[in-house]
This record gives C-alpha cells, sequence and structure tokens, in this order.
C-alpha cells in the first residue's frame, strides 16, 4: 500500500478525524498485516459524522424517491394526505382478485385469452411480479406459458413497482396511516414471494398501523383460507395490539399448534415489549421440523440480540448443547430483562445486488478516435440493483478511471469498495482496492495487494477480509479485531460470509469444501467431495446454494438443511461460461456469464433451460435481469 497516498488522504480529513488517525497510526503500522488494511480506516473516518440517524436518512430517501416519481409526500404531511398519496401504490382485494384471474387465463386452451391476459398483466400498474414466478412443482409449465411470463416481466420491469411499494411501506412504518390494514394485507398476498426485505417493511408497516379497530380484520386474515404469509403477518400484528390488553387471547394464539403463527405470536408481543412468546420460542428450537428450528433461532436473535451458537441445521449434538444454554438464560432471566434493549443488527438480507459488468461503450473522446476506436468496445461497469432488478446507481467506466472491477462490497452510508485488477491474472497480479462515497467520488485507495482477498461484512457493521487461508476484522472505529484461520493450511479462501451472528461460511475449491466456523475457528460444519466450489450461501430456512466450476457438475445446486439435493442448474451453450453466482432472498440464484445476467429459479419455476440432475429437480431461467459478460456478483 502506498503510506504517502494514504496520509495525503487524511491530512484533508476533517480535524477530529486527523486527531483520531494522529494518535493510532503508529499503532496500525506497526506490523505488516495492519499495514495491508489501514485504508479501511480512512474510509471509516472519511465518512464523517451524519448528523441525521439512520432511521431519518431512510425516511427522507424514501420521500426523494417518491416524489421522483410523481407521489407528492414529505416529512410533513398530514396522514389524510399521506394516505391519499400512497393508498393508489397498496393493492386491495379487487385488484388482487382480478390478477389472479389474468394469470389463471395464461394456461386457457384459446389463444384470444391468453393474448389478453398478457396484455393485462403487461400493464397492470402494481407490483404483481412475485405472483407470476411462485415456485409450484405440481403445476405443468407449457412453453407458451414459461415465454410468455418472461415477455410479461421483461416489459414490466422498468416500471420498478416493487421499489416503489417498498418506500411507501417504509413511510407507513415510520408514519402510521389509519385504516391501511386489510390493504396491506392484501399486499401481502400478492408479494408473499418477493424479496424478504420486502416483507419485512411490509410487517413493520402492518405491525405500526394496526389498532384496537382493526382486531377484527387481523382475525378474519388467520382463517385457513388465506396463505400462510398473510395468516403470519395478520398474527404479527393482531399480538402487537393484544399485548398488554388482551392477555387470554394472546396466550391462545401463542398455544396455536401451529408452529408458524406460535412464531409470530411471539414476535408480535416481542414488538409491544411483551416477553410472554421467547419461552415458547425456545421450545420450538426443539422441533422436529429443520425450517422451523431455523426461524425460531432467527426469530430469538432478533427479539433479544441472543443465539447461544444455535443453528437449526446442525447435528443433534451441537443443537442439544445450545438448546441447553437457551434454558440456562431462560431461567435466570426475569420477562423484563429478556428482550433486547435495542434491536440488534438484522441478519437478514437486505436486498443489495452488485454487479461488475462489461459493456459496450463508445469512444468517449476525440482522441478515442483519432487512436482509431471507431466503434464501441466493452468496458467495466459497476452496477446496483433492487431486489426487483430495476437499477439503483450505475459507476461506468469513467467514473471507475477505466480500471477492471472484479470485486465490489457496499459499506455504510451508501460509501463501497471496490477491487480492481485482472481476473484471468488472479491470483498472480497485484490487486488494488479504491474506495468511494455515495456520490462516486474517491476516498481513499488499497494498492499492492497480492491476489484478490475476499471481502465480506459483519452483522455489527465490521469489515471482513479474506485473504490465503485467513479472515481479518476490522471494527468500526479502524482497530483490529481478529485474525482468525479458518481453514487447512492447504486450503485457499475462494468465498466467505458472515451468516447467523456469530458463523462464517467458508469456501475453498481447492479442498472441495463448504465449511462453517464460529468466529474463533472452530469446524461447526463441512460439506465435502463438491467439485470445484467457489460460492455458497444460506437461506433462512437452512437451504443452502452451492455454485461449482467444474466441467463434469452442475453449475449451481441447491440442498435442502438436511443436505438432500432439491434442485440443479446447468447453463445452455447459448448462455455462455458462468462467471459468477450469488442467492437471492427470494430463494432464486443469480447467474452472471459471458453473456448476461440471468435469475435461475428452483425445481417448478417458470424456466425450462437447464439440466436435470441424477436426483433432485430442475432449476431454469426466471428472468434477464441484463446483457453483458458479467465479472462479479455481490448479494446480500
Amino acid at each position: 500500500m502506498c503510506v504517502d497516498s494514504v496520509l495525503g488522504i487524511v491530512n484533508r480529513l476533517p480535524f477530529p478525524g486527523r486527531r483520531v488517525w494522529q494518535r493510532c497510526h503508529k499503532a496500525i503500522f506497526a506490523t505488516h498485516a495492519t499495514r495491508v488494511l489501514s485504508v479501511l480506516i480512512v474510509l471509516i473516518l472519511a465518512l464523517g459524522s451524519v448528523p441525521a440517524s439512520a432511521t431519518e436518512q431512510s425516511l427522507a430517501g424514501s420521500f426523494t424517491y417518491l416524489k421522483e416519481r410523481g407521489v407528492t409526500v414529505s416529512a410533513d404531511s398530514s396522514a389524510a394526505e399521506l394516505a391519499e398519496a400512497i393508498r393508489p401504490l397498496l393493492i386491495d382485494d379487487a385488484t388482487l382478485a382480478r390478477t389472479l384471474r389474468y394469470i389463471a387465463d395464461l394456461r386457457a386452451d384459446d389463444f384470444g385469452t391468453r393474448e389478453a391476459a398478457s396484455r393485462e398483466l403487461a400493464k397492470l400498474h402494481f407490483p404483481i411480479d412475485s405472483l407470476l414466478v411462485i415456485p409450484s412443482s405440481s403445476v405443468s409449465r407449457s412453453q407458451d406459458l414459461t415465454w410468455r411470463v418472461q415477455q410479461i416481466l421483461a416489459v414490466r420491469r422498468p416500471l420498478a413497482l416493487e421499489d416503489q411499494l417498498h418506500h411507501a411501506l417504509a413511510v407507513i412504518a415510520e408514519k402510521p396511516i389509519p385504516g391501511m390494514v386489510a390493504q396491506l394485507l392484501s399486499t401481502a398476498s400478492a408479494v408473499e414471494h418477493g424479496d424478504r426485505q420486502l416483507l419485512a417493511t411490509l410487517e413493520n408497516a402492518l405491525v405500526a398501523s394496526a389498532s384496537v379497530a382493526d382486531k377484527e380484520i387481523l382475525r378474519s386474515h388467520l382463517a385457513p383460507k388465506h396463505s400462510v404469509t398473510t395468516q403470519k403477518r395478520a398474527t404479527v400484528a393482531l399480538a402487537s395490539i393484544l399485548s398488554g390488553t388482551d392477555d387470554d387471547e394472546l396466550e391462545q394464539l401463542l398455544a396455536t399448534n401451529d408452529p408458524d403463527l406460535q412464531m409470530a405470536a411471539a414476535k408480535g408481543a416481542a414488538l409491544a415489549g411483551n416477553s410472554i412468546g421467547v419461552p415458547v420460542l425456545v421450545s420450538l428450537l426443539e422441533s422436529s421440523n429443520t425450517a422451523v428450528r431455523c426461524e425460531a433461532a432467527e426469530v430469538l436473535y432478533a427479539c433479544t440480540g441472543k443465539d447461544f451458537g444455535f443453528a437449526g441445521y446442525d447435528d443433534t449434538h451441537h443443537r442439544a448443547s445450545s438448546v441447553k444454554r437457551w434454558k440456562q438464560w431462560l431461567n435466570s432471566s426475569k420477562d423484563g430483562e429478556r428482550l433486547a434493549s435495542a434491536v440488534p443488527p438484522v441478519l437478514a438480507p437486505t436486498g443489495r445486488v452488485i454487479v461488475g459488468i462489461q459493456l459496450k461503450e463508445e469512444p468517449t473522446s476525440d482522441s478515442g478516435r483519432s487512436r482509431g476506436q471507431k466503434n464501441a468496445i466493452e468496458r467495466s461497469n459497476v452496477i446496483e440493483f433492487a431486489p426487483s432488478g430495476s437499477i439503483r446507481w450505475h459507476m461506468r467506466s469513467t467514473d471507475l478511471r477505466g480500471g477492471t472491477a472484479i470485486a465490489s462490497i457496499p459499506m455504510r452510508e451508501g460509501a463501497r469498495a471496490i477491487a480492481f485488477g485482472t481476473p484471468e491474472q488472479v491470483p498472480q497480479q497485484s490487486m488494488s482496492i479504491r474506495f468511494f462515497d455515495n456520490s462516486g467520488l474517491g476516498i481513499g485507495s488499497m494498492t499492492g495487494l497480492a491476489g484478490m482477498p475476499a471481502l465480506g461484512l459483519t452483522s455489527d457493521g465490521n469489515l471482513m477480509i479474506a485473504a490465503a487461508n485467513e479472515v481479518v476484522e476490522v471494527g468500526s472505529a479502524g482497530n483490529l479485531v481478529s485474525r482468525t484461520a479458518f481453514s487447512n493450511f492447504a486450503d485457499t479462501i475462494d468465498h466467505f460470509s458472515m451468516i447467523l451472528a456469530d458463523r462464517v461460511m467458508v469456501v475453498s475449491a481447492t479442498s472441495g469444501t463448504v465449511r462453517e466456523y464460529s468466529r474463533d475457528g472452530k469446524l461447526l460444519f463441512e460439506r465435502n467431495q463438491l467439485s470445484k466450489p467457489v460460492y455458497a450461501r444460506r437461506h433462512g430456512d437452512g437451504s443452502l446454494l452451492v455454485a461449482q466450476h467444474a466441467q463434469d457438475a452442475p453449475a449451481i445446486a441447491s440442498y435442502d438443511a438436511t443436505g438432500q439435493l432439491q434442485w440443479t442448474f446447468s447453463p445452455s451453450n447459448e448462455m455462455g461460461k458462468m462467471n459468477a453466482v450469488a442467492a437471492l432472498s427470494n430463494g432464486n440464484a443469480l447467474f452472471g456469464s459471458s453473456m448476461g445476467l440471468y435469475e435461475i429459479g428452483h425445481s417448478g419455476s417458470i424456466g425450462s433451460i437447464g439440466s436435470i440432475g441424477s436426483i433432485g429437480g430442475i432449476g431454469g431461467i426466471v428472468r434477464t435481469w441484463i446483457n453483458g459478460n458479467v465479472d462479479f456478483i455481490y448479494a446480500d
């Protein structure tokens, strides 16, 4: 790393940042390992203090987004004004019924009926896209249906209606609007297969808006005719209302035989500051259903800020040890002490998707043309997408100063770290990392890195860098938190990520393994005999998505929480060579190739391109996000 350039950046920082740097730079540069990381401190200091809270900033961003799309609302708008502006963005029962009818008509025998349904779905100005990609292995999907849905999604994507809905829900969550519960529940039914970030925001809006007057509406949505997702959202809101006002009915919700609704009731009570459901959640850690155990652990962490090393997919011995610690804590704590005093860091995906891609660009100057550059050539671009596939921001080659981006990770307050190099020469060639603020302005750099380190974020905002066979964690104040060797000396770390509250997943193509370690390096899980794995990610239900780089193995393999193969996917020749894979929070995967960026769905999704594995189902293309040569994908 160039020390002089770093010090030059630091000298331009605001006064408090310089003082912090001056007090600790000797310790920072004491060892070679920490010298490599010092620019991270520069980034943190350069971001400076933020006058507004994170919630205020987020809300301001939502108001700005909506205003840019013609929805005139502000922090000063009254509840009536907010309702008038935002209500048209939500879905009511009539719109939901009409949408489902159109989707059913896509399977009609009559060609004219299918054509009419396609036209109506393409122009429907509501966020109903997730209804078109519902996974259902029991429903046959003809080539005509597959083609139609892909065309409808391609037309609808530029509308970015899910993004608009997300911002509207974020406003409702912070500025509740009376009388919106029925429409929010209908909206929940329409987006129940959407990304987890959208569903979490919808749940927050529902809980914030619900009042005692909405009890009957919420109770009616607990009926079996409604989807499990809608029942859960209604239960969370109802439990939050009942907490402290009707303990008998709340206890009935917690005593139901349905574990999904038990968890929802416990969560709703916790949101109202009532820990009555915590013992129920602890009991669900011993469920025979792996998905139930995983979700109970996730809800417990969100409520209490603790996890005691529990993972629902661990073996019986590991789970029993963690459950024992949970019960000991439960017996030694009082009701008023069980809930976290502040909301802990949430490990659920935030919906960020960052892609490095080579796009054709015209010559940018007369000098370029004079050198013979007459036609468009491929140049490196970095794009952030929303979960819906719409573009949030785009850094073109000129913004990247002509370098080739080979990795990127988002950081606090919209900043981002982007690594540069030549993909074909990794790890022989030295890499560099540049840091940009939320406006795209460069604010720091690291140079002279041997090989390409993998980057990750911890749940509490620390930055982690994996190189060779160890992971280094850097604290938010720039301090070195830990250095841990997670693999055998024969291994290399090809990918790693934080999972749960205190685990690191390490992928090694050298040994053909995916492993999970505690933060202190203890091996907790291993899946071996894989074919050159280069990526792995856990979903909330404990299922595992693995990308493999071997010609004789499927490019993507999905396993359930018990280790059984669910589905596989291998690209057709037309899709090009696999360059990158990432898991999405809706259960699908992103496949980046030399031809473009594709969303891949599991067995029963609308796509039909793919290969059948020896066990399990078929993966297929759901939709194309963008065409071009993809270099990398980051998704959380």
